[in-house]
């Protein structure tokens, strides 16, 4: 199952733009052609919410929550969606629907292999290098939009590094990629986070704490690296837009960090919190 980012997106038509009021997308992905499904994963980069969200996308769910879906067809589908997500990637998705949706749709496809494994090793390792490749790519922070709803890429690509966090098969170190790819995206300091994003982004990092893939030392360094006491002892933070909400997003997930760990009880990600409160500690008044 190659996840290639060296080909071009799907072009197939939307089925669902100016379709039947008979037509059934949950159908049309299940029993259709590798064509019919790849209609409708265009659909997840329409403009139309209605079209995208409700229409595409909740049948994408349908499917494979209800574990129709055989594994071919789930295969097909990953690289369909890597496909379609590869613009975003390389900075070619100006709408900014498709990117952000493929990746959601995706995080469905590795929810049920986290359920019942079907993909090997290679193939999994392979999908949590897409899912770090594709965050660290995001330059677009845009969230919900009135009248265009939601894009979302962080939080969706987040998304799809927890249900690899959580699956108990996922090599370690996919798991450190995927760490990496996060810390690039916890304190940017070109957009300030307000829909959630760094609560998206806590949870595959405390998952992977729980499987232990780093040690201590090494968690140390990784919050360290957020928002170190350097960046901190800047006389003028206080009077630099820039430095300011690099400050307060790191401050958000640390506070994200530190209110899911203490309620984990003897759990190993419960040392995170420690770490988190040194940044807070630094980003405090």
């Amino acid at each position: 199952m190659p996840i290639s980012l060296l080909v071009a997106a799907a072009v197939a038509a939307c089925p669902l733009v100016n379709a039947d009021t008979d037509f059934d997308a949950v159908e049309a992905i299940v029993t259709g052609s590798r064509e019919d499904m790849a209609g409708m994963v265009t659909c997840l980069g329409e403009p139309d919410p209605a079209v995208r969200d409700e229409g595409a996308f909740s049948a994408f769910v349908t499917a494979l929550r209800a574990g129709r879906m055989t594994v071919e067809k789930r295969a097909d589908l990953i690289d369909l969606l890597a496909e379609a997500a590869s613009p975003a990637i390389e900075g070619h998705d100006e709408a900014g629907f498709m990117g952000p949706f493929a990746v959601l749709v995706m995080a469905e496809v590795a929810r049920t292999d986290r359920i019942e494994p079907w993909l090997d090793k290679d193939e999994r390792y392979r999908l949590a290098r897409f899912a770090a490749l594709y965050l660290e790519s995001i330059t677009d922070y845009r969230g919900f939009v009135p009248g265009e709803g939601w894009r979302h890429g962080v939080a969706h690509g987040a998304d799809l590094m927890m249900q690899l966090a959580l699956n108990p098969d996922l090599d370690p170190e996919a798991g450190k990629g995927m760490l990496a790819a996060i810390h690039q995206k916890v304190a940017p300091s070109s957009h300030a986070y307000r829909f959630g994003e760094p609560a998206r982004m806590a949870r595959p990092v405390i998952y992977l704490a729980a499987r232990e893939v780093m040690t201590d030392e090494e968690w140390g360094l990784w919050f360290d690296t957020l928002y170190s006491e350097e960046e901190a002892a800047r006389g003028n933070r206080y009077a630099d837009e820039v430095a300011l909400i690099r400050m307060h997003n790191a401050r958000a997930f640390a506070l994200e960090i530190m209110a899911i760990s203490g309620r984990l009880g003897d759990s190993p990600v419960v040392t995170l919190a420690d770490h988190a409160q040194r940044i807070v500690s630094r980003t405090g008044p």
